[in-house]
This record gives C-alpha cells, structure tokens and sequence, in this order.
C-alpha cells in the first residue's frame, strides 16, 4: 500500500501485504482492495490470493491505540497474509527509484535473483500456465510496444524479438553491456528483423529515474500516432543522459540503425531544443526476398507499426466469416467491408482523423472457400515510402512456438 501526497511526489510505503504461504511461481495472483469502513475515519480490506485465502475486514484503523488497529487485528485473525504496518521512515525503501518498484521485481517471486530464463519465461501446454515473456501471448493481438526496463542480454532480447515476430508487434531493446557505440554496433549485427528496434544509451527523467533508451522509445512511440515515426515527439520526460554523445556517434548509429535520443530544435519554433530520436531505423538487414534494404525509408519504425495496426485490424474486420465456407453473398460482403476498411484508411470520414496510407491494392481469389483464402494479395502505398508494402493476413493463425 502507498500513499501519494501531490501528483510530484513520490509513492511512500504506508504498509506491506504479503501471503502466509510464502513466495509462488513467476504470475501467481494478488490482489488488495481498498474501500471506505462501514463507520466514518475507517477502511475496509479485501486480500486475496491464489495461492489462498480471500478474506475481508472492516472498520479498520492505523491508529495503534485502537481496537480495530490494523496490523494487531490482522495478526491475530487472517489464516493466509501478513500485514506489517510502515512506522517511519527508515522503513521505506528508498534502494531502488519509484517507477522501478512499481513495475520491476527486486528478485524473483521465489526469492532468488532474476534470471534470463525467467524474464523469458516458459509455457505449459497442458495447464497453460504461462510465465515471463510467454504472458504476452495471451494478449498478442493487442500488443503494439514492448520492451524490458532497464535491461539488455543476447539471449532475452533475441526471444523478444521472436516473440515480437509471431505476435506481430515491435520489441525495443538494448545494446547489451556495451559501453562505447562501437561494442553497441558488434552487438547489432548479431539481429535481422523488421519487428525490432535496437536503441542505446541511459537517460534520466525530470522526476530523477534513470530509465533506458530502449524503454523510452516504447514510450515515445505509443504517445505518438500510429502513423507518425518517434522522431516527431518531444519527449519532455527526459531530463539528461548518462553519455553525452557527438555528431560523429549519431552518424555512426544512424549507419548501424541504432536508435538514440538527442537535443533537437524543438516544433515550438521559438529556438528551444526538445530530447527527440536522432533516428528511428527498425533492425531490418534484408527484405522478405533477403535481399539487401537500400531505401533507409522502408526501414523506419513507423512504417512496421502501421503494418502491423492494419493486419491486426483487418483480422477484426474479417472475424465474421472467419470458419465459415464462403458463399458468393457472403464474398461480396466481405469484399465491401474490406474495401471500406481501406478506403478509410486513405481518406477518413472522421474530418478530426489523419490519412494513415496514399493507396491500396487488393486482391480477391472467387474461388476460395474460406476467408483467408479469399483475400489473396494485398498491398498498401504508405506516405515518404519508396514501394508498395506487401501485408500480411492470416486469419486464425495461432501456433505456440519455441522462442
């Protein structure tokens, strides 16, 4: 439990809440609830965990001197938590920053230290437990922006990016331990993918976090729009960097496709500078057909997200006659359901919505007996492109593999 006193402070413990059984798997469940007490100046709690245990009081108080004290009456009656109450300040944990200890594990749930193999995670396909990474293929149809905080291997980041593959989205990460860009530009080659983005350097947040280059990217560019590449947000969360870089180190991360973040004149135009990405290249080597990208456009992030936004949606607008045999009614209403998706997309009906394509190919196989078959060949023309982008539709497509 934490108590904030303005929307500039930081979190301040007020207590700690754990289960009895002690520490569980990586995922385990659990939940506190807090609610106004049944009589005035007291607060209800709701725990519960799946490790056991649901419980509710009420009319508590952090007052020691009342009967209805919290850490006594909880102490003396749960079957399954703990409840320590915080008394001063030196009982805070001040080791770690606020954003870390809201969304990072100090060590594994079980204790021990975090692992590569953890943050990667396995799946069970018989009980369907999933753990580390695997979670996001529950929702791998939603997920646009996904990266580690502050943290960067060979072995996570690779199972990052194929996960990023399979589900269809962009995975941000780091330069490994590299301490000069030259190490960042071996560690880079070591990657070949259009569903990546390397970025380097650490960088400090006006409320004093000191977060990575790749995790800001994440958020730069889930603020932005999905069409729009990182390099037109200011990101005025950013305060400083850990490595103050020349305009010999942008060019030659601009050469590796390494992203970072750089003081730029900012779109205020009044002469004032903003942090904002210096480049915005996904780790693309090669084309589908493997040969060699020339075109520094077709490279850009924003290009890959919009794909992958419009492949996602179109598995949405296709979900009528997904398992369905396709009768000729049923082909020309998806046909013009379709077609109406695309054309929105060129020109929106909404005045207040931007142009996300140029133009669009499409292609319908009439003979075809299900969705998928049906849409057969599929192209987009997106804005500051060189070609014709070749999407990707699999309708229902759902297979577990080994990352």
């Amino acid at each position: 439990m934490k108590a904030r006193q303005d929307k500039y402070s930081q979190d301040k413990e007020t207590a700690r809440i754990y289960p009895k059984a002690g520490p569980g798997e990586y995922a385990n469940i659990f939940t506190i609830e807090v609610q106004e007490g049944t009589k005035a100046n007291t607060f209800k709690l709701i725990l519960w965990s799946d490790l056991g245990g649901f419980e509710t009081y009420d009319n508590l108080s952090k007052n020691p001197e009342d009967a209805r004290y919290v850490e006594k009456v909880i102490q003396s009656t749960s079957e399954h938590f703990v409840f320590e109450d915080v008394k001063a300040e030196k009982d805070f944990d001040t080791t770690r920053p606020a954003v870390m200890a809201r969304t990072q594990l100090k060590n594994g749930s079980n204790g021990a230290p975090l692992t590569d193999q953890d943050r990667i995670g396995s799946f069970d396909p018989g009980t369907g437990v999933r753990t580390g990474q695997r979670l996001l293929g529950v929702i791998g149809n939603i997920l646009t922006d996904v990266a580690h905080i502050n943290y960067s291997s060979p072995e996570v980041d690779k199972a990052l990016i194929a996960l990023s593959e399979k589900h269809n989205f962009i995975a941000y990460i780091g330069t490994n331990n590299s301490q000069t860009i030259t190490d960042a530009s071996e560690y880079r080659d070591q990657f070949d993918s259009d569903f990546g983005q390397m970025v380097y350097g650490y960088y400090s947040s006006v409320t004093g976090q000191r977060i990575s280059g790749s995790c800001l990217s994440a958020i730069a560019h889930v603020k932005g729009q999905i069409e729009d590449s990182g390099l037109a947000v200011e990101c005025n969360w950013i305060a400083g960097t850990d490595q103050e870089l020349e305009f010999e180190d942008y060019q030659e991360l601009f050469t590796h496709q390494i992203a970072a973040f750089q003081l730029k004149p900012s779109a205020k135009g009044d002469g004032s500078y903003a942090w904002r990405m210096a480049n915005d290249y996904t780790l693309a080597k090669n084309d589908v057909a493997g040969d060699p990208i020339a075109d520094n456009k077709n490279r850009k992030v924003n290009r890959r997200r919009l794909n992958s936004w419009i492949e996602k949606q179109l598995e949405a607008v296709a979900a009528s006659w997904q398992g369905k045999a396709m009768t000729k009614p049923m082909k020309e209403a998806a046909d013009m359901r379709i077609r109406t998706f695309f054309d929105n997309l060129v020109k929106p009906t909404n005045p207040l919505e931007t142009s996300k394509i140029e133009t669009y190919s499409i292609r319908f196989n009439q003979k075809a007996q299900s969705i998928d078959q049906f849409v057969q060949e599929l192209k987009v023309k997106q804005y500051n492109t060189a070609e014709w982008i070749l999407l990707n539709y699999q309708g229902g497509t759902n297979v577990e593999v080994d990352v």
